[in-house]
C-alpha cells in the first residue's frame, strides 16, 4: 500500500514513523491498516521513494548486466 520495500517498511517502524508491535519478539510486524493512511505515514514513505531514485548526473550510467 505504502509502495516501499519491505526493508523500507521495517525502518519506518524502527525510527517510530509508523506505527506498528510484534506480539513476541521475531514474530511478523501488525499494522494497522487505517495507520497507513495517516498522512504522516504516507509522507515519511514517500521521501524514502524519493530518496531512492536515478541520480540527475548525466555521467552516470546504469549497470548492465
Amino acid at each position: 500500500m505504502l509502495k516501499v520495500s519491505p526493508s523500507t517498511v521495517r525502518r519506518l517502524i524502527a525510527e517510530r514513523s509508523l506505527p506498528a508491535h510484534q506480539l513476541c519478539k521475531g514474530a511478523p510486524w501488525v499494522i494497522k491498516a487505517l495507520d497507513l493512511e495517516h498522512p504522516e505515514v504516507r509522507n515519511a514513505a514517500q521521501a524514502r521513494r524519493v530518496r531512492c531514485l536515478s541520480s540527475s548526473d548525466l555521467r552516470q550510467r546504469e549497470l548492465e548486466l
